[in-house]
């Protein structure tokens, strides 16, 4: 079993059809590899978590304290990724996991040189709230990225 490419500490509800359609991988290995942009995060309250991305289930997988408690499954295809939704355990909800392990997810795309595409309504809400985000993303049903909605 590959382990997950670690993506570093980081911390919504996923949709079963959403986690079976999750496919293609984001790297091109399974092995695990530091992004320097996403190791430990710490949130204001001195929470720590980890996200990495699991070439095998094609998702990124937050663990805190042995405990994988997120994941954003994924499918990438010629350098566009789409984000297919946000699932974090109920016992780790409420404390703003999954607003950073939203950024991370952006920021280690941004980083990979891709873009995405959100049907996730969490990664929806983050971008309206951080529209520096925006120039690296379409949503279909928005008409931002110049298409019908696909």
């Amino acid at each position: 079993m590959n382990e997950p490419e670690d993506l570093g500490q980081v911390t919504g509800s996923m949709d079963p059809q959403d986690q079976n359609q999750a496919g293609g991988a984001f790297t091109d290995t399974g092995a695990r590899h530091d992004e320097p942009d996403a190791r430990l995060t710490n949130l204001e309250d001195g929470t720590s978590f980890s996200i990495a991305v699991d070439a095998q289930a094609s998702a990124f997988v937050a663990t805190k304290d042995g405990v994988e408690f997120g994941a954003v499954p994924f499918a990438d295809k010629n350098g566009r990724v789409t984000l297919l939704a946000t699932s974090i355990l109920p016992d780790y909800r409420g404390q703003g996991l999954a607003t950073e392990l939203t950024r991370r997810v952006l920021d280690s795309i941004r980083a990979e040189g891709k873009s995405a595409t959100v049907r996730c309504p969490v990664f929806r809400s983050f971008i309206e709230r951080n529209p520096e985000y925006a120039a690296m993303v379409d949503i279909p049903g928005t008409g931002r990225d110049g298409r019908d909605d696909a």
